[in-house]
């Protein structure tokens, strides 16, 4: 019976973790996504050893009993440093750290889990991990917790240093990403909590690979919803979010909007910057515009989103409808202010499109998209007949 269980738990492990790999291999040849698969083998490593020490336990083998307990736990013990040490540089690399690529900094960083498997293996003659009896009884040696502690600061160093980044970093791309690691060693640390009162569960390798699944599965929804370019929401992202909103807005009693409004911006005559001063200059300018609407949003709970190739979209909870004109005049006072710097190469102009969320759109996003569309594309055609009888410059 414990066999079956362990089977079936290291089994899910198994699939779960490979499929990871899976992933990485077809979608991405980043950096650092190699060392997240090479977290992801050393705990299948981790895993191996768990169902390698089980069927040592349970007899499985009828000869040289100490010999498999010695290697199952070296094999667990390797795959848990490593698996923790590519974490820590997975997450370096991830926050951008400098030292992070550096050949110097990985050797650093890599002697506790060296030095780890220095320990690991001695412990067969000197029991500084583990002493395994004549009989094949296991107990702990004296720096069994240490070599734990080292592992588990593999694990918990990068949430920290994570906090710290997240809390300096400006970029909505950024920060996503970042937020997919804070909490990874909360399930692997509360799971080696219990496990050292229960030895016989295999549950660290469990929270390795639910967090490890978990944080991909962030990561890789952060892809999905995040223009690479501004690194705010894209599409996909304003649509989820326009969702949960609407769906907040009508059932939830802790929303404290009245109101869901929704701003569109198209910055006018930007195919014409990428014609005349070329591509980057073209982006250049949008992600311009998206840090000012930033800023003319700071005093407002805005989320910020592409909605197309030269479209930016504002949307926010809101209780009067005067709050969106004044969202309004505030990016157009930002804008004012941009075009107002001296020697500038080009002016830019904008126009704005905004609607609000009434009960006929029966909790569709779409709808409050296309009335906001339709509101940007009557304001486009007013400014045009009004430049036609050279009213604006």
């Amino acid at each position: 019976m414990r066999f079956a269980w362990y089977l079936e738990v290291c089994s899910i492990s198994f699939a779960l973790l490979i499929l990871i790999i899976h992933r990485i291999l077809t979608n991405s040849k980043e950096y650092r996504d190699r060392l997240y698969l090479y977290a992801c083998l050393y705990t299948i490593i981790m895993a191996f050893g768990d169902l390698y020490w089980i069927m040592v336990d349970l007899d499985y083998f009828n000869s040289h009993v100490v010999g498999h307990q010695y290697a199952a736990n070296i094999i667990w013990n390797l795959g848990m440093d490593f698996a923790a040490f590519f974490w820590f540089l997975f997450c370096e690399t991830l926050y951008s750290r400098k030292w992070a690529a550096h050949k110097r900094f990985i050797f650093v960083s890599m002697l506790p889990a060296l030095i780890n498997v220095i320990v690991t293996v001695s412990s067969v003659k000197t029991g500084w991990l583990f002493v395994i009896t004549e009989d094949g009884d296991y107990s702990r040696g004296p720096y069994m917790y240490v070599s734990m502690a080292i592992c588990f600061g593999y694990l918990i160093y990068p949430s920290l240093d994570g906090l710290a980044a997240f809390l300096k970093e400006k970029s909505y791309r950024k920060r996503k990403y970042i937020s997919a690691t804070l909490f990874f060693p909360l399930v692997p640390v509360a799971a080696g909590i219990i496990q050292a009162i229960y030895p016989q569960v295999p549950l660290i390798t469990i929270g390795c690979t639910y967090s490890l699944l978990v944080s991909h599965t962030q990561l890789r929804t952060n892809d999905v919803e995040t223009d690479a370019l501004t690194g705010v929401k894209n599409k996909n992202g304003l649509m989820y979010w326009l969702e949960n909103e609407i769906y907040n807005l009508k059932y939830s009693d802790d929303y404290t909007a009245k109101q869901l409004g929704l701003i569109i911006v198209d910055i006018n005559g930007l195919a014409g910057i990428n014609n005349e001063f070329g591509r980057k200059e073209g982006d250049k300018t949008l992600v311009m515009v998206k840090e000012l609407i930033e800023e003319a949003c700071r005093d407002y709970n805005c989320t910020i989103a592409r909605f197309r190739g030269d479209q930016l979209a504002v949307a926010t909870g809101i209780n009067f409808n005067s709050e969106l004109s004044n969202i309004e005049n505030s990016i157009e006072l930002k804008l004012s202010e941009h075009n107002n710097q001296p020697n500038l190469r080009y002016l830019i102009s904008i126009t704005i499109g905004h609607a609000v969320y009434t009960a006929d759109m029966k909790g569709n996003p779409a709808s409050l998209l296309g009335a906001a569309e339709e509101d940007l594309e009557t304001n486009k055609d007013y400014e045009r007949q009004h430049i036609r009888r050279g009213g604006i410059a």
